[in-house]
């Protein structure tokens, strides 16, 4: 079952409730779906190198380029909940396509990473803190028994950012 928006705000809300999206923003909450935001972090074929975005406030994906970008929030999953995600549409229209995995497993916890294609003729903007992706949350019929357990692990195949400090 799909979630709705009142079934999402009270899901976070509760301690008990199965999903926590930190931090929480009530202006990213869609009719059966969330909001995640760009984060703090970036990197493009094209710069060779980590953005950061709070500092540097954008980046952009020039036509062709392939960029890995990070989301500011963190989520956690219980065994009750899964997650399917995309680009919002905005974002799409714009002429990026996303490489995502199919679904944030029950048990997930951290930000959600994804490598994203710039299939357009002009370079696209993003900026820190816009909307980027949608996540629909589904409760499951049954509890999973089986977990993810690497809270390190990213929802999608893309290679996970660090930067060398």
């Amino acid at each position: 079952m799909i979630l709705t928006d009142s079934e999402i705000r009270a899901a976070c809300a509760s301690p008990d409730g199965g999903i926590a999206i930190t931090p929480f923003d009530e202006r990213s909450v869609e009719p059966a779906s969330y909001d995640l935001r760009v984060g703090r972090q970036a990197a493009t074929t094209s710069r060779k190198r980590i953005t950061d975005l709070e500092r540097e406030e954008f980046v952009e994906v020039e036509p062709g380029d392939f960029a890995i970008v990070s989301t500011f929030e963190t989520l956690r999953l219980d065994n009750r909940h899964v997650g399917r995600f995309g680009l919002t549409s905005t974002h799409a229209r714009r002429g990026l396509i996303a490489t995502v995995g199919p679904q944030i497993d029950p048990g997930f916890h951290g930000r959600i990473t994804v490598g994203v294609t710039n299939l357009s003729t002009k370079p696209v903007t993003l900026t820190y803190q816009d909307h980027f992706l949608t996540v629909e949350f589904h409760r499951l019929e049954n509890p999973s028994t089986h977990l993810t357990q690497d809270s390190t692990k990213t929802a999608s195949s893309s290679p996970r950012m660090t930067s060398k400090q």
